[in-house]
């Protein structure tokens, strides 16, 4: 747990950097809006519909913050539908349109959750499904097309998730990993203005 606290300050720390140090006149002419639609992701939903807002740009780094909404209704019966709302502030570094984009975020996931459990007397492993709600820190490593001046927006990253903070009470094994972390890939596309 504390090397994930020195992780986020470094992180953190990095961002902040960037922005006290900006120069207002320098993303002057930039367009600073976003708005696109990501498959999986850090909502770790179907898909998600965020709004992207430049908050600085210097040289070849920019700071934005992304804030989401994500939904998806399962089709299996008694299942509840998953919404998601994901934030997170990104940092980007590169040359006009092609950028590394690296993030750091806070996701409230409401949704089902579906594994396996051997339970007294089943033949079979079998499948159980329960609503879980929590909290998740996310993560963003990937690539970003952005034109300064507009456009066509493109982002595919490795978006893992860790929870933080759960507030159901799920009977579930204790071995089941992926009820902790999460390693999903967001495929995002959208419109700078």
């Amino acid at each position: 747990m504390r090397n994930i606290k020195i992780l986020l300050f470094f992180i953190i720390s990095i961002f902040l950097t960037d922005y006290v140090h900006c120069q207002k006149n320098s993303f002057k002419n930039s367009k600073k809006n976003t708005i696109y639609v990501e498959f999986f992701g850090n909502s770790a939903t179907y898909y998600s519909v965020h709004y992207d807002r430049m908050l600085t740009k210097k040289k070849r780094h920019t700071v934005d913050i992304s804030l989401g909404f994500g939904y998806t209704n399962y089709s299996f019966s008694g299942a509840k539908p998953c919404f998601a709302f994901p934030i997170s502030l990104n940092w980007s570094k590169g040359k006009r349109n092609n950028h590394l984009d690296l993030g750091l975020g806070l996701t409230y996931n409401s949704g089902v959750i579906q594994y396996g459990k051997m339970r007294p007397g089943d033949i079979w492993h079998t499948l159980y499904y329960q609503s879980m709600e929590a909290i998740w820190c996310s993560f963003r490593l990937g690539y970003k097309y952005q034109k300064p001046m507009g456009g066509f927006f493109f982002r595919v990253g490795f978006t893992p998730l860790i929870k933080l903070i759960e507030f159901s009470s799920i009977d579930y094994d204790k071995d089941y990993w992926f009820l902790h972390f999460i390693p999903l890939i967001g495929l995002g596309g959208g419109y700078t203005f």
